[in-house]
């Protein structure tokens, strides 16, 4: 299916955009799932991912997902949960993630999985210097690269394929 979305509020503000997915690729159980918001060239998030619940017809699952964000306008209180309105401070991000997965499904319902990710990160002063008070030298300005391993499990207690008709999807993760 391809849907038109619209995000409004929170950190892009007014945003229009565009979801696709297919549940059933090739026939095999393989989802792909894209959605992107756009507000504007520096304030936008999209995401893309797809899974293949039998790699090569087999219990072995395979996960790739992705996302970027960019927001010219996160806001920052110096003071903490006491800061006015004169502590806030406006700065530039811009974040980038991809996430591998494979897994084993133990059953119908319950998957095992081993996951690596590596997410970029670059915060940068606000382009307009009236709100870029934020300090430069604290811990995460400027751009930081994370590497990270972990594993996860998911229980899967949906009914209906390809179109969930009802049910719970849980996953736990920890990296």
């Amino acid at each position: 299916g391809v849907f038109p979305i619209m995000n409004v509020g929170g950190s892009l503000g007014f945003a229009p955009g565009i979801m696709a997915f297919h549940n059933n690729l090739l026939g095999r159980e393989q989802s792909v799932n894209f959605s992107s918001l756009f507000a504007s060239l520096d304030n936008n998030y999209t995401t893309l991912a797809y899974s293949d619940k039998g790699l090569f017809w087999s219990p072995l699952q395979f996960n790739l997902s992705t996302h970027f964000f960019s927001d010219s306008e996160e806001n920052h209180y110096i003071g903490g949960n006491k800061s006015t309105e004169e502590d806030e401070s406006v700065y530039d991000i811009e974040e980038g993630k991809v996430q591998i997965g494979f897994g084993y499904n133990l059953n119908r319902s319950l998957n095992w999985q081993l996951l690596a990710n590596l997410k970029h990160t670059d915060i940068s002063q606000a382009s307009d210097e009236d709100d870029a008070k934020i300090p430069t030298d604290i811990a995460g300005f400027g751009t930081t690269k994370l590497w990270g391993i972990g594993t996860g499990i998911t229980f899967d207690f949906r009914n209906g394929w390809p179109r969930t008709l009802s049910g719970c999807l849980i996953k736990l993760d920890y990296h």
